[in-house]
């Protein structure tokens, strides 16, 4: 985790990615293929971001613009309760 407020590097953001990814990984394959080294082979990687890649973006895409308000409020004050986030969903799905 970085302090707040610090310099995000893209390699911190590739490996902040990679490890939120871990359970995830976990749950596609079905076990942890990390071993020892917790690094998962480079082919198993690949067919899990081309996965998301063709079957989750697809599905996030039109959410993004509430996605994004979310991520900037959740920046401006922290937290946000979920009462919240359906208000920020429903304005921008025109309800």
């Amino acid at each position: 985790m970085l302090p707040t407020g610090a310099k995000l590097t893209d390699k911190d953001f590739i490996n902040l990615g990679m490890a939120n990814a871990w359970d995830d990984k976990k749950s596609f394959f079905g076990a942890d293929h990390g071993g020892d080294a917790k690094s998962w082979p480079l082919e198993m990687d690949s067919e899990f971001m081309t996965f998301g890649w063709k079957q989750v973006v697809p599905l996030l895409t039109p959410m993004m613009p509430a996605i994004e308000a979310i991520a900037n409020q959740l920046d401006a004050q922290t937290t946000l309760s979920g009462e919240e986030a359906r208000a920020i969903v429903a304005q921008h799905n025109g309800g």
